[in-house]
């Protein structure tokens, strides 16, 4: 599954006299453009590829002895953790699904239908997959390590054109902040790739650590459109449809990004990025509150607009 060039929304927070005190870059990836990319946009960045993992089977030769043992035990080895429907008209193009095996299931299905025909100069790699949900935050965090060492040696090292997210188990920021120092100095990973939604807000200060790790190393944090399913996608229960959950994660990243903003993460973190993945147009004509000069003000004063 492939998104053509994103488009770039720069939301500046100032204080009352206009002076800046806080940029956040904000990435809109556009998921259904079908045609290949014009003569002016060629050399673009794919900035959301979503390679498919087959499964926790694919990545035992990147688990420790103990976790190795661990996952057919516990009945894991047939477990699909896939944070999308596999099936789902939104999940591939149709004409992208092989006979046998998964869309976006190779590195050679990858060059043929998004990197060649729109003449992709870089791709980045953001895997759907399920691990930083798990409530053993332990097995997450082995999970992680070995998704993104799987990304490493299955994908990236066969193509150069490749970049990856580096996945974390967010619900755990000292081991995700472990895992984004482990992987930093592969200069392949590009960002923090991060759940959507997961058991706390993310401008909470308990996440803080993943910020600064994330600035530090000159990584943005990038949100998926995906969850922990701790917690109801709207505010009054569970859907019926995909097509709901999908479309009412405008409100899950609306809640994000105002927690961070309210929080002061920008404020503390100056240089932080910020992406939003698979989010089309949902969001931008439904959060005027960075306009908002009260919001913008209270947020250049700090959290929750204390001195």
């Amino acid at each position: 599954m492939a998104m053509p060039a994103p488009m770039l929304i720069a939301i500046m927070l100032g204080s009352q006299d206009g002076t800046r005190s806080a940029c956040m870059l904000v990435w809109l990836a556009d998921t259904q453009r079908r045609t290949p990319m014009s003569a002016e946009t060629r050399g673009a960045i794919d900035c959301d590829l979503h390679p498919a993992l087959p499964g926790c089977m694919a990545l035992l030769p990147y688990l420790d002895d103990h976790w190795r043992e661990e996952i057919p035990p516990r009945g894991l080895d047939d477990l699909d953790f896939s944070l999308w429907p596999r099936n789902a008209p939104l999940t591939a193009r149709a004409d992208w699904r092989p006979a046998k095996g998964l869309a976006g299931g190779t590195v050679e299905q990858l060059r043929s239908q998004a990197l060649e025909p729109f003449g992709t100069d870089i791709g980045i790699l953001n895997p759907l997959f399920g691990a930083p949900a798990l409530h053993n935050i332990d097995m997450a965090a082995a999970l992680c390590r070995a998704t993104n060492d799987w990304i490493a040696r299955e994908w990236l090292d066969k193509d150069d054109r490749l970049r990856a997210g580096i996945l974390v188990p967010v619900e755990s920021p000292d081991l995700a902040v472990a895992e984004i120092e482990r992987r930093a100095g592969d200069h392949r990973f590009v960002q923090v790739l991060v759940l959507g939604a997961a058991e706390t807000l993310l401008g909470r200060r308990v996440n803080w650590p993943i910020f600064e790790a994330a600035e530090r190393h000159g990584m943005p944090v990038a949100l998926q459109v995906t969850s922990s399913t701790r917690f109801a996608p709207s505010a009054n229960g569970w859907p019926t449809y995909l097509i709901e959950d999908h479309v009412n994660f405008a409100q899950t990243f609306q809640s994000q990004l105002l927690s961070m903003i309210a929080e002061g993460v920008f404020n503390r973190y100056s240089r932080l990025k910020v992406v939003l993945l698979n989010l089309r147009h949902r969001l931008g004509a439904q959060l005027p509150l960075a306009q908002h000069q009260g919001m913008a003000s209270a947020a250049a004063r700090g959290p929750l607009g204390r001195s």
